[in-house]
């Protein structure tokens, strides 16, 4: 995102680069990934019944602490110009472009716990497939969306 938000402006990089240091600070608390610990007992022990219970708390506790990010990320620019002194016209571009992000953070953060539920059980094909296709799709969709280039 940062090689093609440099090609846009240099307030767009800065305010991504806030956004991004902002939201990269608050969501580190949906980042626990205790799960495959609890999953890789659970399998090795000949119990899949109880990872998959695993699985649901995890996800249960993940949508708990998943409100009070999406409220960090829905006030990003109001943070950064009222907390740490950013200008507003960067602000505000940071907080258009957090609150965008911040539409894929229930998905992100399912797509987190169910890769951690299948990589503790060694399966890996999964979350690499989806990462791969999500790599391409960010990229063709940075193209048409931020660089106006027609694919």
């Amino acid at each position: 995102n940062t090689a093609l938000l440099g090609h846009v402006s240099t307030e767009a990089l800065v305010a991504a680069g806030y956004s991004d240091l902002w939201t990269s600070s608050t969501a580190v608390i949906l980042n626990g990934r205790i799960l495959s610990v609890f999953v890789s007992n659970a399998v090795g022990s000949g119990a899949p019944r109880t990872a998959g219970t695993w699985l649901q708390t995890a996800l249960v506790v993940a949508a708990v602490l998943l409100v009070p990010v999406l409220v960090c990320w829905l006030c990003t620019g109001v943070v950064l110009q009222h907390i740490f002194g950013v200008t507003s016209a960067i602000s505000s571009m940071a907080g258009y472009y957090a609150s965008v992000l911040a539409a894929s953070l229930p998905v992100m953060t399912v797509f987190l716990q169910l890769s951690e539920f299948l990589n503790a059980q060694g399966i890996v094909r999964p979350s690499a497939l989806v990462m791969s296709g999500a790599s391409v799709a960010n990229l063709l969709f940075g193209l048409v969306f931020v660089l106006g280039i027609p694919v």
